[in-house]
């Protein structure tokens, strides 16, 4: 019996990813040393398993309907893969970059171009939040185009860089507030040296 996929069994979802006549990638080659060696039932499951042990968020939509998430989808935004894939792709984007993100996808299936690598904002179970670095590919099927989307979290990066930030807003108000202090102190030893110097002027 094969594990269904949002209406798709894994055995026709396995033939639609084959890089034999049905995906049509005219930019990328898959390159084996001998092909002899494999079946094409065998390469397909390589491929599948390939994309559940790989550290990278993948996904497959289409207009925002998950036809595929991997293992990773599961661990970094704390769903069970039915519970995403029950629910729109949009919903996992944070409100900041929903528009954007849903614009882009609707853009990328008309065959618009559109960037292929962004940052987007997430919302995990619980309402908390992830940025993710995603690299976006347009996908021609047999039945149609699909997105296909993989995404690394950088998160920690993020907090990393917006604690940098801070740390230099702070430091760039502590040599402000220093430089002033020393003009002050360079004024008023002028004004010293002045009274000082027409003090000994004077008879």
């Amino acid at each position: 019996m094969h594990m269904k996929i949002k209406g798709l069994h894994r055995k026709r979802l396995t033939k639609a990813l084959s890089p034999v006549n049905e995906v049509h990638l005219s930019k990328y080659i898959l390159i084996i040393k001998d092909m002899k060696q494999f079946r094409v039932e065998d390469l397909n499951a390589l491929l599948l398993l390939s994309l559940e042990i790989i550290p990278a968020l993948v996904f497959i939509h289409k207009g925002g309907n998950l036809l595929y998430v991997n293992r990773a989808c599961d661990e970094a935004l704390g769903y069970s893969r039915g519970e995403i894939l029950n629910m729109p792709f949009w919903e996992i984007v944070h409100p900041e970059h929903r528009e954007m993100v849903k614009e882009r996808a609707l853009k990328r299936l008309k065959g618009e171009m559109v960037p292929e690598r962004y940052e987007m904002k997430v919302l995990c179970k619980g309402g908390v939040e992830k940025w993710f670095d995603m690299w976006v590919k347009l996908v021609e099927l047999k039945d149609g185009p699909v997105i296909l989307a993989s995404a690394l979290d950088i998160t920690k990066l993020k907090e990393k860089e917006e604690a940098l930030k801070q740390l230099n807003y702070e430091l760039d108000e502590i040599v402000q507030e220093r430089t002033y202090k020393l003009l002050s102190v360079t004024k008023n030893m002028e004004t010293l040296l002045y009274a000082i110097s027409h003090n000994l002027k004077s008879p």
